[in-house]
């Protein structure tokens, strides 16, 4: 009795997670394109913080909360991203912190005309970096939220080449990549779910296996070993509900 009632809370929890993903889709879609404002934090922003005002600094991060709240009202929260763009001014050191956080959250709010600012300010950056694979991530990002689906596919695609091409090149001659393999993985999950998202099962499928086949869960081997498989198998464990995953999705997909 007990494993037919635990094998019953296991259907229901993959299916609340199915449902999740289908009704969630495209928040998804722009919520991991966005992540690279997590990439990016790190890369300016620990040589310079030691210079911001540590009031500023610790303000900052209150009105960056407020803006993240679910319980704050849309007054609240504009009268947040004032106080925090006024910090910012001052403190232009914690731009690289907070513009590609702020971008995120505002897309997440469908305020894409002011997210598109903060998001520009971060390409900015990473052009100034040398960070071409990312600057191309944050673009196809703007693309996704003002719902050019295709366009975006084709971008992510190209993009994933692009890649694949300075990845074998690197290996081939013992050099260092200007990408991480964190990056090949989310945008390969982009393609799959932009794929999905217009209705190509078969190129949606082809992307879930190559996914797998990457992370080395499959019998078959990935296109190119010049990316690590703990990349791959990281983000299939980073979107949960319950005890299923997003393997358990993929797995889901594939027999439908």
């Amino acid at each position: 009795m007990n494993k037919k009632k635990s094998k019953k809370l296991e259907i229901i929890e993959e299916n609340r997670f199915i449902e999740w993903i289908t009704n969630y889709g495209s928040v998804v879609l722009i919520g991991i394109a966005c992540f690279l404002a997590v990439v990016l934090i790190g890369y300016r922003f620990a040589s310079s913080s030691q210079k911001s005002s540590a009031t500023d600094f610790f303000r900052a991060e209150k009105e960056f909360a407020v803006l993240q709240s679910d319980s704050a009202d849309l007054s609240e929260k504009k009268t947040a991203l004032t106080d925090l763009t006024r910090i910012l001014q001052r403190q232009p050191d914690l731009h690289a912190k907070y513009d590609g956080l702020i971008a995120q959250e505002l897309l997440n709010q469908g305020n894409i005309l002011e997210a598109q600012k903060y998001a520009d300010l971060a390409l900015l950056r990473t052009k100034r970096d040398d960070l071409p694979f990312y600057a191309d991530y944050t673009n196809i990002t703007m693309m996704i939220a003002k719902e050019d689906y295709r366009g975006a596919l084709a971008s992510t695609q190209e993009l994933k080449q692009k890649m694949i091409v300075n990845a074998e090149l690197a290996k081939e001659e013992s050099s260092e990549r200007s990408f991480g393999d964190v990056l090949f993985a989310f945008n390969l999950m982009r393609s799959a779910l932009l794929n999905q998202k217009i209705g190509d099962r078969e190129a949606e499928l082809n992307d879930w296996r190559e996914l797998k086949q990457y992370a080395r869960l499959s019998d078959q081997a990935p296109p190119t070993d010049a990316f690590s498989p703990q990349a791959f198998y990281s983000l299939l464990h980073q979107f949960e509900e319950g005890r299923s995953t997003m393997l358990s999705y993929i797995e889901q997909r594939e027999k439908s």
